[in-house]
């Protein structure tokens, strides 16, 4: 079959209807290192689910994916990454700015928490981790494209005045 097809029918069915998520979202059940990972994957998965259905023209179905993907991997369990992106990206275009903007807002505020630890390091501190400061910088850069191309122009300002800020120190 075709690499990276994804039966949306099937996949929907599954992570919708079918799967048993284990009490993930119950914040009794402690989540180890392993665990987190594994969800990481999982909300890349229902991103990906979300893009292809927005893809087939299914809007409704992708916010569902979308609610779903938030209501069982709430930042406060499973704190938000790249892979939220996605997820805000449905909502802009299913007219959902309210849900996408909450979603940014945090991915903006762990991006600037990361970025100001990092510069507040020395550099021999700082000189091993670099990688991971360009990593927190690249974040800013994405969600500051996604509100570009959504016109939240209150957050584009908010974002590009950071990203200018941080970018100077890494030779971006």
């Amino acid at each position: 079959g075709h690499i990276g097809l994804v039966d949306t029918e099937k996949m929907y069915n599954n992570m919708i209807n079918k799967f048993r998520w284990g009490g993930i979202d119950d914040p009794e059940v402690y989540l180890d290192e392993n665990n987190l990972r594994m969800l990481m994957n999982f909300r890349s998965n229902f991103g990906r689910l979300a893009e292809e259905l927005v893809k087939e023209g299914e809007l409704e179905k992708a916010v569902t994916v979308a609610d779903r993907c938030i209501e069982l991997m709430p930042n406060s369990r499973i704190p938000y990454n790249y892979f939220n992106v996605p997820i805000a990206e449905i909502y802009y275009k299913a007219g959902q700015a309210e849900k996408a903007n909450a979603i940014i807002e945090v991915l903006f505020e762990k991006s600037r928490q990361e970025l100001n630890f990092y510069f507040q390091l020395s550099n021999e501190k700082f000189s091993p981790i670099k990688n991971e400061a360009r990593k927190s910088l690249a974040l800013l850069q994405e969600i500051g494209r996604v509100v570009v191309n959504n016109n939240q122009k209150e957050l584009q300002e908010r974002i590009e005045a950071e990203f200018i800020r941080y970018r100077q120190f890494l030779d971006f």
